[in-house]
C-alpha cells in the first residue's frame, strides 16, 4: 500500500473524465451515509429504495471510483 500524502491530495484536480452514478451507485452512498437506518422514517426511504432512487446533496462531490483509483492518493 501507497503511503498518505496530503500535499498530493489538495494538489490533485480533476481529469475531465465524465462520471456516471447508477442508481445502485447512488443508493449505496445513501446507505453509507446513514440514510434508512430507520424504517419508519419515510424521509429517509426515497434516498434508499429501488424505484427511482433521490440523490443527496452531497451524492456528486466525490470521484468516481475509477478516477480515485488512477490518482495515486494512497487512499
Amino acid at each position: 500500500m501507497m503511503p498518505f500524502d496530503y500535499q498530493h491530495l489538495i494538489s490533485l484536480r480533476s481529469t475531465g473524465h465524465p462520471r456516471r452514478y447508477s442508481d445502485r451507485d447512488t443508493m449505496l452512498y445513501a446507505l453509507s451515509i446513514g440514510m434508512g437506518r430507520d424504517p419508519l422514517a419515510g424521509t429517509e426511504l426515497d434516498y434508499v429504495f429501488e424505484r427511482n432512487p433521490l440523490k443527496t446533496e452531497t451524492n456528486h462531490g466525490f470521484p468516481s471510483w475509477h478516477e480515485f483509483r488512477c490518482l495515486r492518493t494512497g487512499l
